[in-house]
């Protein structure tokens, strides 16, 4: 059964050539159907109720008859549905009145607008015994809304980290280089993504950091994807110090977490994403990395190891020549040694060994990579001096 019934009367005039040309003795003159046109809001299934109405000559008396009705495409004239239904009235003059429930399922309903149709004509050709006229034809019109678009859901941010872009980079840098910031997303639902890009340098008397605006970023996420990524405009290396970089969400977005907010400054602070680094001159070096006095010892039987980070599918090793017990330059690449995100420790292998000189200092420092190959965790810069013999 059908759910849903609609009686709109309107009329469609169906006019043969007989009206322009005289009124023939005994002919059919004409027919209307109603209702003119009908919506069908959705895919639950529907009845629409067609009244036929045929106009003779006062002369007719042989009725009028339909054996079937047509259901097409108003485009294509691809035909949907025919309706085997005979509609007769043997006798009488016009008008003669014809009522047919015209049965529509949803599962009609639902493949055509599937298939793209959107407007529909339901026809008939009406004639009589004797009727020497083509027979006549009318139609109503069926129109089929089109699929209603869900509403997206409100945009929920899960959480936010920020990664040095390129990935080659580490937490030190020259004096000058060009450094950005690569902002991961992990959100649900859809919506527009804003905030400011922040920039702060350790002040050396205070010890403390005071964040200054560097410029505004939006972008849309939309849901089906449910991570993006926002890169930062380019960050300060014109003087040497410690920075911290770091993306401020707007007020008003909405977050999944129930943490207060902790920075006047940055109202989402509880969803912001810091990053440190430190710009170096040429030829200085922090003293976190290499000491003068006390330098760890490595060689062919040491074991590199680290913490383990969550999601990671595999750890990068970095190591990199210092040129000097007083220099490093993060430029100055040595190997590269790739460990499964199972393990947590390592030793450097047969080709990094030979590319080692006794005597002379190197760092190493652990990228972790997601499944997506993008940086997720980066340990401090670590020193060692490479020497046979030793332990790391």
């Amino acid at each position: 059964m059908f759910p849903k019934r609609y009686w709109i009367v309107v009329c469609l005039t169906a006019v043969s050539s007989a009206l322009f040309s005289g009124i023939c003795v005994g002919e059919l003159l004409g027919v209307t159907g109603s209702p003119k046109r009908t919506l069908i809001p959705d895919d639950t299934g529907m009845v629409i109720n067609v009244r036929w109405v045929i106009s003779t000559d006062p002369a007719h008396q042989a009725g009028a008859s339909s054996a079937q009705g047509v259901l097409q495409d108003t485009v294509t004239n691809t035909v949907l549905k025919t309706v085997n239904l005979p509609l007769n009235i043997p006798t009488g003059t016009g008008p003669l009145h014809f009522e047919e429930p015209l049965a529509l399922s949803s599962q009609e309903i639902e493949a055509w607008r599937l298939a793209g149709y959107q407007e529909l004509h339901y026809s008939r050709l009406f004639g009589s015994a004797g009727n020497t006229q083509q027979p006549q034809k009318a139609w109503v019109a069926v129109a089929i809304a089109p699929a209603v678009t869900e509403t997206p859901t409100r945009l929920v941010l899960r959480e936010a980290q920020l990664q040095f872009k390129p990935q080659r980079f580490n937490r030190i840098v020259d004096l000058d280089s060009q450094l950005h910031v690569q902002l991961a997303l992990n959100y649900s639902g859809t919506g527009e993504f804003s905030g400011f890009w922040q920039i702060a340098k350790l002040n050396d008397d205070t010890q403390s950091f005071n964040y200054e605006s560097l410029t505004e970023a939006s972008k849309t996420l939309v849901g089906d994807v449910e991570q993006d990524f926002l890169l930062s405009p380019r960050l300060p290396t014109d003087s040497p110090g410690i920075f911290r970089v770091r993306f401020c969400p707007s007020a008003g977005m909405f977050i999944n977490s129930d943490q207060t907010i902790t920075d006047k400054d940055c109202p989402q602070s509880q969803l912001s994403a810091a990053l440190e680094y430190r710009v170096l001159k040429q030829g200085t070096l922090p003293s976190e990395v290499v000491s003068a006095d006390n330098v760890p010892q490595a060689n062919a039987d040491s074991v590199f190891e680290w913490a383990r980070v969550p999601n990671a599918v595999v750890y990068e090793l970095l190591i990199y020549q210092v040129s000097r017990q007083d220099m490093i330059n993060s430029d100055e690449f040595v190997s590269r040694l790739l460990v499964r995100s199972s393990q947590k420790t390592t030793q450097l292998t047969t080709e990094t060994l030979a590319q080692l000189t006794p005597g002379a200092h190197y760092s190493w420092q652990v990228n972790a990579f997601d499944s997506h190959g993008e940086l997720i965790s980066q340990s401090p810069a670590r020193a060692f001096l490479f020497m046979p013999n030793s332990k790391l």
